[in-house]
């Protein structure tokens, strides 16, 4: 029975990214440990990296305007979302034949809906992740005094002045559903299998998209 739920993604070998990437979380699935600890390394290691990158390059740099406006400087806004963008993709493609990629964790939670990755490595990734964005807040205090962080709260996101919570909360869901979709159909779809290597660069996009 555990068989029947193994990844349609398991049959497709490319070893660039998306066969190593998932025989690897249907190996979890179906092997003698329920849990793949590599896969949680992987996760813990690449969350790091990338709220390091991501939160650390809106940091480090000023992106507001002189004046009442309170909206951000365009460039800075680029800047930001190539950082956020460009880490997911390298992340992605390092890290994939060994947990899937996930380093995020609404893209975990999709693909055990989906039936992409079992509950149980679904739930230790989720940790794992958690863990990681704790270290990579931590190497950012060290690196950042408080005075240099510009965004005054280790790169978090917040709302500007003009926007509700339920407008962020739209924007977040729309954001997501891009990105989930994009993540099945890529990396995941059985008629994906002529471009999955460029997998992880649409996921990045994605991400830079939203």
């Amino acid at each position: 029975e555990l068989k029947q739920v193994v990844p349609q993604c398991k049959a497709i070998i490319n070893p660039a990214l998306g066969g190593r990437k998932w025989k690897t979380m249907a190996n979890s699935a179906v092997g003698n440990e329920l849990v793949s600890m590599r896969a949680c390394m992987a996760e813990f290691a690449a969350m790091t990296l990338f709220v390091v990158i991501g939160c650390g390059s809106a940091m480090g740099i000023d992106g507001t305007r002189d004046g009442a406006d309170t909206s951000s400087l365009p460039g800075w806004v680029l800047m930001v979302a190539l950082a956020f963008g460009l880490s997911i993709t390298v992340l992605a493609y390092a890290t994939g034949h060994h947990s899937g990629g996930h380093i995020n964790c609404a893209v975990t939670l999709g693909l055990v809906l989906a039936g992409e990755c079992s509950i149980a490595q679904g739930l230790t990734n989720f940790l794992a992740k958690m863990l990681g964005s704790v270290a990579g807040a931590a190497i950012l205090c060290l690196m950042y005094p408080k005075a240099m962080d510009h965004t005054g709260g280790l790169g978090s996101n917040g709302l500007a002045d003009g926007w509700t919570w339920h407008n962020a909360l739209v924007g977040e869901m729309v954001g997501t559903c891009l990105l989930m979709y994009v993540v099945l159909q890529t990396a995941c779809h059985p008629k994906s299998t002529g471009n999955r290597a460029q997998a992880a660069l649409a996921i990045g996009l994605a991400v830079f998209m939203a």
